[in-house]
This record gives C-alpha cells, structure tokens and sequence, in this order.
C-alpha cells in the first residue's frame, strides 16, 4: 500500500489490519520505526497480521485513509516565523 498524506506507522496499521498494535510488526517489517516521517507514496509491505476485520472493513467500505498529521501542508507564508525563517529588512 502507497501511505498517503499525514500518515504515519500507527495509520497504517489502523487502516490496513484495524488495530494500531500492528504497528510495530509493521515497521520492522519495512525496516522503520515507529517515530519515522513516512514520505507520500511510500510503499509499504504489510505482513500477514491479526486482523480487527469489523475496524479494517469500515475504512475500506467507506474509502478512510486515517491521518494523524498534517505536517506535509504545514508551509508558505502562513506559517513562517518573522526572524525564524526571513528576515524583515
């Protein structure tokens, strides 16, 4: 599976196996850990796993691709700091 924007180990397991205790299993598959920044259209392996099929049939019937983060639209002006990141000359 390609991760999406914002998502992270512990959205992938939830999306993909239903449960975000995968997530471990999960990132040691794919050679990560669990605080590791996942870049857009990252493809990640997921191993066979237990399965919360209720949880796991709801994102996919309903097309869910959970997020935690938003940090990847986190840029421009909006969010630049005065003196952090230009300088007012």
């Amino acid at each position: 599976m390609k991760v999406k924007i914002g998502q992270n180990i512990l959205d992938v397991a939830a999306q993909e196996t239903g449960s975000v205790e995968n997530a471990f299993d999960i990132a040691m598959a794919n050679d990560l850990v669990l605080t590791d920044d996942l870049n857009t259209d990252l493809e990640i392996t997921i191993p066979t796993l237990a399965n919360n099929k209720k949880i796991r049939d709801v994102f996919q019937r309903k097309n869910i691709s959970p997020a935690s983060s938003d940090s990847e639209s986190l840029a421009g002006i909006g969010y630049w700091g005065i003196e952090v990141d230009f300088e007012i000359q």
